[in-house]
């Protein structure tokens, strides 16, 4: 919109929150929860993800992009104004800023005035609510916490999940909830996320910055914890994250937007591309027969639902028009659930499969007041969707103060060796 005021003009749909301009209007810096911070480019028209795991981006006079990491801290990027391009990599500037889930706190103005907050900042506490095919609802018998990627057991009989919100390392632990026995039970302790089933419920997957790791690496656990837990050492760049568990042989995971194979239980597990390509490919899920594989990308610049062959991906259906997110197949495979881009909407979407995929009607099967975001499963066997519902922020957090540090651009410049400006 102009300064001037008028109409305004819609530049970056689905793509993310809380931009921040850069200060030459050439583009915006975006926070999206799956690709982390990215810029439109106003100038070209195109996007790019400029850090795959950061929060609120900020452009910095000295020439640097500052952003928060999922597991706190402040961090600053070297990046040219002119050509609007990252020219170096990230630099760890402050360890205290505090990140509540998805929220880094802090703010940067043009002079060089910091304001950070420290410690003690109150994640949000959710609900895990089962939904029923018939419209009924149930709440899981916990209190209310933190709760993070909660996933059904292959009988529906557990779920799986972690607790701590956006932080990392061993602040974030696996839970193992009973549905029968209505007990929980903790699984990991030296931290995980992202956890997901074996096909028999016998092991669980999930991400941790473990002992022996420089970075986030795939794991597998007994899910009765009868056993300590196995580090895959797949030597992948990027932080690797676990998406699906299909096959017994083959588990899917994330790293840096593309989708990986590997067999867990391998003797020297080798990971295997699925789907790379320049845009990402995030929140895979396979259908009963393994032989269409469902997952989001941005190729078109808004999260959209693809269908593709599994495990080589030839074919290539869009299914969602207008976003979509984590998609799940029925039991069938003649239907795809998945979120709206609100994440408060899980829809419907038929298919025909008689030759390749053809999207057919869309319908909204559940709404969810105060749902938050991709915090959702399927199960196809019973038809029930699992949801997380926000319920407040936890009051008894510990006391945070507000820093406010003078000049800072100066510090800024030494941490960073004098790159920027």
């Amino acid at each position: 919109m102009s300064e001037t005021g008028g109409d305004a003009e819609l530049i970056g749909p689905g793509m993310g929150i809380r931009p921040s301009i850069l200060p030459d209007g050439s583009g915006v810096l975006i926070t999206s929860f799956s690709l982390g911070v990215r810029l439109l480019d106003l100038v070209t028209g195109d996007t790019t993800t400029l850090v795959p795991e950061g929060l609120d981006a900020v452009y910095a006079r000295t020439g640097h992009v500052l952003f928060g990491h999922p597991a706190g801290g402040l961090f600053a990027l070297p990046f040219d104004l002119d050509s609007r391009r990252a020219t170096g990599s990230p630099i760890p500037v402050l360890d205290e800023v505090g990140v509540t889930g998805n929220i880094a706190h802090f703010d940067v103005s043009t002079n060089g005035t910091l304001v950070f907050t420290a410690g003690g900042a109150a994640l949000e506490r959710e609900l895990m609510v089962v939904l029923s095919p018939g419209g009924g609802m149930d709440t899981v018998r916990i209190a209310p916490q933190s709760i993070s990627q909660p996933r059904f057991s292959p009988d529906g009989g557990r779920i799986v999940f972690n607790d701590g919100g956006g932080v990392r390392s061993d602040e974030r632990q696996i839970w193992v909830y009973d549905l029968v026995r209505e007990s929980l039970r903790q699984l990991s302790f030296d931290g995980g996320h992202r956890p997901v089933w074996s096909p028999d419920g016998a092991h669980v997957a999930y991400s941790s910055e473990g002992p022996g790791t420089d970075g986030e690496d795939l794991w597998v656990h007994a899910s009765d914890g009868a056993s300590d837990p196995r580090r895959l050492a797949l030597g992948i760049d990027g932080d690797e994250h676990s998406a699906a568990w299909p096959i017994d042989t083959v588990l899917v995971f994330e790293s840096l937007g593309d989708l990986y194979m590997v067999n867990p239980f391998a003797d020297s597990p080798t990971a295997r591309p699925y789907a790379e390509a320049e845009y990402n490919e995030t929140r895979f899920d396979l259908d009963r027969t393994g032989a269409f594989a469902a997952y989001q990308t941005n190729e078109y610049d808004t999260e959209e639902i693809f269908v593709r062959d599994f495990p080589v991906p030839r074919g290539k259906w869009r299914i969602s028009s207008g976003g979509g997110e984590d998609p799940r197949w029925s039991l069938d495979g003649r239907a795809l659930y998945y979120l709206d881009p609100s994440g408060t909407s899980i829809i419907r979407h038929d298919l025909g499969v008689d030759a390749g995929i053809t999207p057919l009607r869309s319908d909204v099967v559940w709404r969810v007041p105060n749902a938050t975001g991709f915090e959702w499963d399927f199960d196809p066997a019973s038809g029930r969707a699992l949801v997380t519902v926000g319920v407040g922020a936890d009051s008894g957090a510990d006391q945070t103060y507000v820093w406010i540090v003078v000049n800072w651009f100066g510090e800024l410049r030494r941490l960073t060796g004098g790159g920027g400006r």
